[in-house]
């Protein structure tokens, strides 16, 4: 099926290039012009007729002054009986929904009224000897051309019409015929003037429809063309995580079972699956970027939570790396900005440390600083020269990279520098070559909630803390209809100490006779009729208990802006093995 817009901008260009010489359009163009035009016309008539009728208003007072009294009460008569209702008549009509031909004719058959009017007033000042010029006309005749937007053939004829209804008026009187052949002159010159000037304003009308129509056209080819960009972020996002997700699953399983002797392999491995989901992370974000599709969320959270959170993750990592990672950070910070965004940006700082810096030591620094929270990844590393510290912000850009030190795509630092110019948080770089660097993101400080159960919330043991304290092993019930992701989890999770069951289908979970368990972890995409939240619900519904719950998506608009259930953690594919071992935790906990 063709493209509904690509052929109206095919019909526009090819009214463009033949022209409208005789002011008609193609047929398929013609009958929407005429719609925008009536419905231009509609709101003209408004102002227009308000300002008519005040003036005749005021014409009258200037005939009551002026006139006889006899001859002032006909010509008020007929401005104020005759001319103002239907003037009034067209300002009701506007707001009716009548079709265009309808409005476009009624109006024109008040302009020619509203003429008849001011001729016979004219005529009767003349039969009783009493000076009145024609200007009057002149006035409608104008007011007609430029004034009503009436099209350029109705106002034409109606227009030139007048000439013989003034001739006629005034051969009913003993006005003298040179004096009216005269003002017959000058009103044939004032036509002429006016039909050229309407033919010009309506050709620059149809030629602004035009170009007001492909204008939209390509408004609207634009948010389409957007709308598949976002389709398609989503949709390479959603496949390319959930084979990631299963590739760090069993490189984990792997590095538990081979051999010590080929354990260097499989961390070697097991780095590069990681360098490939940061470098997946990095093309995803700045595709969003430059596509114009990031969505802001913004809330009150804890940005010590989040620290921390991103501390521990990484805590592990670092040890292997023999770097030293340290938090310096209060325990009770609260920022107003996107949680998401924020996230993003500092574990991006983080990233940016333990790869590129060269460091010992790296420190995730967080302090209030009054209206903002300032929080800063420092590390002790080379430091960057003065001349690349802005080139470094840029796009596929690496400090060091003449020298050989390169790794990864140069996004990473990019995609901060942009989530804290769309956030509008401050941005800055301290560094010396040789003194390691600092980046500072200054926050607009936000406010904790305040849950007075915080504390005694805080100090109540759950029945599965108990079962830990007892020695016994937690039961966790994993649900994924992916087999090999779901087997892979399972022997993850077996090999950190939990006892697991795992289900492909909700039907299947739901119809087991497990006990409840101490933690659900579902995918949110099952292919069935329960989302991984109903079957969640589903489930604690079934053992009447709010079990803790991690729900794990490779649809990142869904992690972004899904409000989780209570007691359940929204994961986004793919997530590294520390992360979930963390998530796991906590939510044990």
């Amino acid at each position: 099926m063709s493209n509904p817009l690509l052929l109206e901008e095919q019909q526009i260009n090819a009214q463009l290039s033949n022209g409208f010489i005789w002011l008609r359009f193609a047929a398929q163009l013609e009958k929407p012009y005429c719609e925008w035009r009536c419905q231009q016309v509609r709101e003209r008539a408004r102002p227009v007729g308000y300002s008519v009728i005040f003036i005749f208003l005021l014409y009258s007072i200037v005939d009551y002054l002026l006139f006889p009294l006899e001859l002032s009460r006909i010509t008020i008569g007929i401005r104020l009986l005759m001319i103002c209702p239907g003037i009034a008549f067209i300002v009701w009509a506007s707001y009716r929904q009548w079709s265009e031909p309808v409005f476009i004719n009624v109006y024109t058959a008040v302009y020619l009224w509203s003429v008849l009017g001011v001729a016979i007033m004219i005529m009767l000042s003349h039969l009783q000897r009493v000076w009145m010029p024609y200007d009057g006309l002149i006035l409608l005749l104008m007011g007609g051309y430029f004034l009503l937007g009436l099209p350029f053939r109705h106002v034409v004829a109606a227009s030139w019409l007048l000439i013989p209804v003034y001739v006629v008026c005034e051969s009913f009187t003993e006005f003298p015929p040179q004096v009216v052949q005269f003002n017959v002159f000058f009103l044939v010159t004032a036509n002429l003037i006016g039909t050229v000037g309407v033919y010009l304003m309506e050709h620059s009308h149809r030629l602004l429809y035009l170009n007001k129509r492909l204008l939209e056209i390509a408004k609207k080819k634009a948010e389409e063309d957007s709308e598949a960009k976002s389709k398609f972020v989503a949709m390479a996002s959603h496949d390319l995580r959930q084979p990631l997700h299963a590739m760090h699953l069993l490189v984990e399983n792997l590095e538990s079972e081979v051999p010590e002797a080929q354990l260097p392999i499989v961390k070697r491995v097991k780095e590069s699956v990681r360098q490939l989901n940061q470098l997946m992370r990095s093309v995803l974000d700045i595709s969003k970027i430059n596509f114009g599709i990031v969505k802001v969320s913004r809330s009150h959270f804890s940005l010590s939570g989040l620290c921390f959170q991103i501390y521990r993750e990484y805590e592990g990592e670092c040890q292997e790396r023999n770097i030293r990672l340290i938090n310096q950070f209060d325990a009770d910070l609260w920022v107003y900005c996107d949680s998401v965004l924020v996230e993003r940006m500092i574990r991006n700082l983080v990233v940016n440390a333990i790869d590129h810096s060269g460091a010992s030591q790296i420190s995730i620094v967080a302090k209030a600083a009054g209206a903002v929270v300032e929080v800063a990844v420092v590390d002790n590393g080379r430091g960057i020269v003065e001349k690349d510290q802005q080139l470094i912000f840029e796009e596929f850009q690496q400090s060091g990279a003449d020298k050989g030190i390169k790794k990864g795509m140069g996004l990473g630092l990019a995609i901060v520098k942009q989530f804290a110019d769309i956030l509008g948080v401050q941005l800055q770089l301290v560094s010396q070559e040789g003194s390691g660097c600092r980046f500072i993101l200054r926050i607009a400080a936000g406010v904790a909630p305040d849950h007075s159960d915080q504390a005694a919330g805080g100090n109540k043991v759950t029945q599965s803390a108990k079962a830990s304290a007892q020695g016994k092993k937690r039961q966790v019930v994993v649900i994924d209809d992916n087999t090999a992701a779901v087997q892979s989890l399972a022997e993850v999770l077996r090999n950190w100490g939990y006892e697991v069951s795992y289900f492909c289908s909700p039907q299947e979970t739901l119809e087991s006779t497990l006990a409840a368990p101490d933690l659900l972890i579902s995918d949110y995409h099952l292919q069935a009729e329960l989302s991984g939240i109903e079957l969640i619900q589903a489930l604690r519904d079934k053992f009447n208990r709010e079990i803790p719950a991690i729900l794990m998506t490779a649809d990142t608009e869904l992690a972004e802006t899904q409000t989780p259930l209570a007691a359940m953690s929204i994961a986004p594919k793919p997530v590294m093995p520390a992360q979930l071992r963390l998530l796991v935790s906590d939510r044990l906990s």
